[in-house]
């Protein structure tokens, strides 16, 4: 396409090619426009110029006269700023100072709230004139050791501080909650163990904490062990460590869980939770990552294959949304009942069959 020009039009310098052949589709309207209004040159002309037809040219006109005018796109130059890898300046100096790769620093600053990815702690690391780190004899790798932390062990108010800093001061907003449920008589209905330094209560508690914290696993409770608003909800000085925690975790019996949630479910249904009107079933793989796993094989959906896994089952009250009945100790072998097992458990609960 080029626009025709007059034999007393003068020829354009160099360059002014890219205004008589307009390619792009804004710029082609715009000059489309200019000419047909300004230049007053005529409907037939200017369409046959800018190819286009003298219906489509009277339709960009009137867009135009309606307010559709946007021709030029205003600059919007990126970020001069990268406030994270500024904050996390000065730390990573030290951490690269005392010896530490950008696989530590990267943890100790995930851990310590100012995360960073590799390339951002790599660029701080050659502005600031940091070598290569040469690999290290085993004994010295690894993120700075952490502080020793104290033991756990039942809170005493009297020692306790006047004024305390918490980062997860939000657990204790769950306590009412927990409370009109009778948290304790629950623990204690399903025969949960406890030891004596550490209530069988508050070991749940410490647990829920981590959940409600999004803290995904147990390996990293020292995160937040020593946070007081955390201690407090589970009733402790600080959270159990790690040991503690996972190794509780496997005293609890499929009948103690079992009595758990019939009295988890006898608080909630007396407490408005759970409608009852309609479920939601789900089987739901979880996929194994370790090695001579003895697990049998199911489908796992996101793998789109067969593969060692712990199956589970899970049904919700579909109106609430609530969790009522969970089992993860699932068998091909018994596999085909569980929707069954659902159904005389609600059945035990309420007298009657779901649905």
């Amino acid at each position: 396409m080029r626009i025709v020009q007059s034999a007393r039009s003068p020829q354009p310098r160099p360059g002014g090619e890219f205004f008589a052949r307009p390619a792009d589709p804004t710029q082609r309207r715009y000059e489309a426009l200019r000419a047909y209004l300004f230049e007053r040159r005529s409907a037939a002309e200017v369409a046959a110029a800018f190819g286009y037809t003298v219906e489509t040219l009277n339709s960009i006109v009137r867009d135009f006269r309606a307010g559709r005018r946007e021709f030029f796109v205003s600059p919007r130059p990126g970020p001069k700023r990268a406030p994270a890898k500024e904050r996390a300046h000065t730390r990573i100096v030290e951490l690269r100072a005392a010896g530490h790769s950008i696989d530590e620093i990267a943890l100790v600053l995930t851990r310590e709230g100012m995360s960073l990815n590799r390339t951002g702690i790599a660029e701080v690391i050659a502005e600031e004139g940091f070598g290569r780190l040469w690999r290290r004899p085993e004994a010295l790798r690894g993120a700075p050791r952490r502080e020793q932390l104290p033991r756990t062990g039942v809170i005493d108010f009297e020692r306790w501080p006047e004024r305390v800093q918490t980062k997860h001061a939000g657990l204790l907003l769950c306590i009412p909650d927990l409370v009109a449920l009778d948290l304790p008589a629950i623990v204690a209905a399903a025969g949960y163990p406890g030891t004596t330094v550490i209530p069988a209560i508050s070991s749940i508690l410490s647990l829920l904490a981590l959940k409600l914290a999004n803290i995904r696993r147990t390996s990293h409770v020292e995160d937040v062990a020593t946070d007081h608003g955390a201690a407090l909800f589970a009733g402790l000085s600080s959270l159990p460590k790690t040991t503690a925690l996972t190794s509780y975790s496997y005293k609890l019996s499929h009948e103690r869980q079992h009595a758990f949630l019939v009295a988890l479910n006898h608080a909630m249904l007396g407490a408005g939770l759970i409608d009852g009107a309609d479920f939601d079933l789900d089987f739901h793989a979880i996929m194994h990552w370790g090695e001579d796993a003895g697990l049998e094989k199911h489908y796992v959906p996101s793998r789109s294959q067969r593969t060692r896994s712990v199956l589970t089952f899970f049904a919700q009250d579909a109106s609430t949304h609530n969790l009522i009945y969970a089992n993860a100790d699932i068998s091909k072998a018994t596999q085909a009942r569980e929707v069954i097992a659902f159904c005389d458990h609600w059945r035990s609960l309420t007298g009657t069959d779901p649905g």
